[in-house]
């Protein structure tokens, strides 16, 4: 019986892997390579701030109310409605982040509000979608659903030499990912908006979930904010090169979570403290080996892909893909928690976790550079992870 779970849980993680690999290799490999080349480094750091402010809120909103669904489907299942009025509040306050985003990178007009906007609901809906099949443990299905991610970035990148639009490129694939969802699934289907009896609840549920990511997305992807504001949008570029692979082999950790999430919700005992010592060790193991791997293919990959970038980009790639290794790792235990523990511990750990980042960040980079922020992001982030390490602990079974 154990064989057959693991290979499940194997076969489900082989799925999900594959697709966000193919996704992300495309985006890192084609599209944003593309990208740079099309609109030089300095425009293409301001697209990434825009990016990165976009995905703040997607990140932080699709995916609180995503996990929030999962766990009230242990519970019930007839709450489609609450999610998506949710998601229509979020939509409603993107006009005004958009508004002050368009200022804040000074990029003042229509078409620049226009293009932020509509992407930061496409990937809210984006993060948000998928857990159409994590519900239903079909993560075949959730390979598929970003081939038709990555297919419609190709078919953006392709027009962009017509329209010369970096937010139709970007928004294509978002809004083609929701709609085959909403095509193919049930999350979507009428009546969209009919509360449940548990509404208050999981307004709740999402809102304590979105908060808990907004903290620790606001740390994530601020370096291109605090970047772009104290060195310039150049160094915004060469510090997103330099943290590339880093950040293409943590984000296989998303999967990972997704299948963990996916299973214990349909688990109804408990974990042991040893389970998750083991846990603990076994990820900080492959932490260094894949923060030494990832260095040592930043060396190559970035001299091949961003030539122009190298020698600017190189003198980040141990400490920077360092840092983005222990955030993610942190991550599994905080998502095994969330199964064990209230909604509210997250937020807890996310706060004193944001606050301590941006009182570090913000002094390192105005003194320090580039190179200040990527070791204030490495320290921030393994206090982070020793932090989580001991609450997971403490709240399993001895």
């Amino acid at each position: 019986m154990k064989k057959d779970k693991l290979k499940v849980f194997a076969g489900d993680l082989m799925y999900s892997v594959i697709g966000l690999l193919v996704f992300n290799g495309v985006m890192q490999l084609l599209i944003y390579p593309r990208m740079t080349v099309f609109m030089g480094a300095e425009r293409w750091g301001v697209v990434l701030t825009i990016i990165s402010v976009a995905s703040i809120v997607a990140t932080s909103f699709g995916t609180g109310a995503n996990y929030s669904r999962m766990v009230v489907s242990t519970k019930t299942s007839d709450v489609a409605g609450d999610y998506n009025i949710f998601l229509a509040w979020v939509a409603l306050g993107s006009f005004g982040v958009s508004f002050i985003t368009m200022f804040t990178v000074r990029e003042v007009s229509l078409s620049a509000y226009i293009g932020i906007l509509c992407l930061m609901i496409a990937m809210t809906l984006r993060y948000f979608s998928d857990v159409e099949y994590r519900l239903n443990v079909n993560y075949r299905g959730l390979m598929v659903y970003y081939f038709v991610i990555t297919a419609g970035y190709i078919a953006g990148l392709a027009l962009y030499p017509i329209a010369h639009s970096w937010a139709l490129t970007l928004v294509l694939g978002e809004l083609l990912g929701t709609l085959w969802v909403a095509l193919k699934g049930s999350i979507y289907r009428r009546p969209l908006f009919k509360k449940s009896p548990q509404f208050r609840e999981n307004i709740s549920s999402m809102l304590t979930l979105s908060s808990a990511y907004l903290l620790t997305n606001l740390v994530l992807f601020s370096d291109r904010i605090l970047l772009l504001i104290f060195e310039g949008g150049t160094e915004v570029t060469v510090f997103y090169t330099a943290t590339l692979i880093g950040k293409i082999v943590s984000i296989l950790t998303a999967p990972l979570n997704g299948v963990i999430t996916g299973h214990l919700a349909k688990y109804k005992g408990k974990i042991s403290r040893k389970a998750i010592g083991k846990l603990a060790v076994i990820l900080l193991a492959i932490g260094v080996v894949v923060t030494a791997a990832s260095t040592l293919v930043s060396m190559v990959f970035v001299r091949v892909m961003y030539a122009d970038l190298y020698d600017q980009a190189s003198r980040y790639f141990l400490v920077a893909n360092a840092g983005q290794i222990v955030y993610f790792i942190s991550e599994t235990f905080l998502v095994v928690l969330l199964r064990y523990t209230k909604e509210n511990l997250q937020l807890k750990i996310n706060s004193v976790y944001a606050v301590l980042f941006f009182a570090v960040g913000i002094p390192a980079v105005m003194f320090f550079g580039t190179m200040g922020l990527a070791v204030s992001i490495l320290c921030v982030n393994a206090i982070r992870f020793a932090a989580v390490t001991v609450i997971a602990v403490r709240s399993a079974q001895k």
